[in-house]
């Protein structure tokens, strides 16, 4: 009985592994078939692509001019964006994009031909000159400006309290000598940041360039520059410049204190720019470079804000010391030239507007790809120097509203020391 249990276990293991060889035998034959239909499937897609990048391939002239039109470009990446916008505009003039059928004979000598874009200058060349790439040419123009104001602190040649007669105030130039004027009227700048504008003394409403060197024999008085208070801190070491506003640059709407916005007013005609380009950027480094003593300024008062005020609370009575110290730093803040930058930076950002639009108008009337390329540089330099002014028109207004408390902050202590 024993045996004939164990014989037919065995038979019942025998049976289920033939059930299971059978199954593996259809699996493997659908493995294969699904191989066999994919491969020939990739095979024909493969075909069928070789066969149409036959088909849209471009004649050795073709691949000349669309090479002579990429060469615009600034970089590489622009290079080959333009290499095959040209090239799909020839496959799309042959009719290949969409149907990537080769026309007839009789089609081809009714298509009339081609025109090329080579430059007036060129066509009478027996043969078509290979430019270099731009990476290649001798740079013609200064590269773009970094994307943040330089931040230097020049020291000062004689003692803080001797003033030095380095002023930087723009004169209005001899309207020969302003090429913008030409231009034509352009809409102003909508998202220049400034504060309210400066309330200029009466006595003095212009003052010389200091860029220019006939500024000395001017019979316009010059004043001496403004040189902060000394104080215990290292904020009484910066040269801080006082600008004085142009003559003829058009008046600006104050708009939001808080938030810097400002625009051009709605009465003037057109913006103009009373400087040359290299005038503008001189200007926009002396403007960077007290924008960085400023904002020092304002910081190391902060600090010294607190250290005071600690003081305060603790002591029972004011001394003279603390008094003096909180007088110094009201004086101090109060003669930061925040209000005369900011209007510095708002002529600078219209002059940098008016620079963009006159080289988008020659970009637009110029076919030489050397000089398309000069004039791409030269709009990125304005762009940059455009985005730079407004960081630091809107950092002066901020400047500007932190100064205001720490003067009501110091003046608080003041008022505690007289209780």
């Amino acid at each position: 009985m024993k045996q004939s249990i164990g014989f037919l276990k065995k038979l019942i293991k025998i049976q289920r592994a033939e059930v299971i060889y059978s199954r593996l035998r259809v699996i493997h034959g659908v493995c294969l078939t699904l191989t066999v239909v994919i491969s020939s499937a990739l095979l024909i897609s493969s075909a069928q692509a070789q066969s149409q990048s036959r088909q849209q391939r471009l004649s050795p002239q073709e691949r000349r001019i669309c090479r002579d039109q990429a060469l615009a470009g600034a970089s590489r990446h622009e290079q080959r964006i333009l290499f095959r916008e040209c090239r799909r505009a020839m496959l799309r003039r042959e009719g290949l994009a969409k149907t990537h059928v080769s026309p007839s004979p009789n089609e081809k000598e009714a298509t009339p031909p081609r025109p090329t874009t080579t430059p007036p200058d060129r066509e009478s060349s027996p043969s078509p000159v290979r430019l270099a790439p731009p990476s290649r040419l001798a740079p013609e123009v200064a590269t773009p400006l970094p994307a943040t104001p330089p931040m230097l602190v020049t020291p000062p040649v004689a003692t803080p309290q001797v003033a030095t007669p380095v002023v930087i105030a723009p004169e209005a130039p001899p309207p020969a000598t302003t090429p913008q004027v030409a231009t034509p009227p352009v809409d102003p700048i909508p998202s220049i940041v400034a504060a309210p504008p400066v309330i200029a003394p009466a006595t003095t409403p212009s003052l010389p360039d200091p860029l220019d060197s006939t500024s000395a024999t001017s019979p316009v008085a010059t004043p001496a520059t403004t040189v902060l208070p000394d104080t215990t801190s290292s904020s009484s070491s910066l040269p801080l410049t006082i600008p004085a506003s142009a003559d003829d640059s058009k008046p600006v709407d104050p708009g939001n204190a808080q938030t810097g916005e400002v625009v051009v007013a709605a009465d003037s005609a057109e913006a103009t720019c009373p400087f040359l380009d290299e005038e503008v950027f001189a200007r926009y480094h002396k403007l960077g470079e007290n924008y960085g003593n400023i904002d020092k300024t304002i910081t190391t008062s902060n600090a010294n804000f607190k250290e005071i005020q600690k003081e305060v609370l603790q002591a029972e009575g004011c001394s003279p010391n603390q008094i003096e110290k909180n007088q110094r730093e009201i004086d101090l803040l109060a003669s930061l030239p925040v209000q005369g930058w900011m209007e510095e930076s708002i002529r600078l950002n219209i002059c940098a507007g008016l620079m963009m639009k006159k080289i988008d108008n020659e970009m637009q009337a110029e076919t030489r790809p050397i000089v398309l390329n000069r004039l791409m540089k030269n709009a990125d330099r304005s762009r940059h120097l455009g985005s730079d002014l407004t960081d630091i028109s809107r950092g002066l207004a901020y400047l500007g509203n932190k100064t205001a408390r720490l003067i009501e902050g110091y003046q608080s202590n003041l008022d505690a020391c007289a209780k």
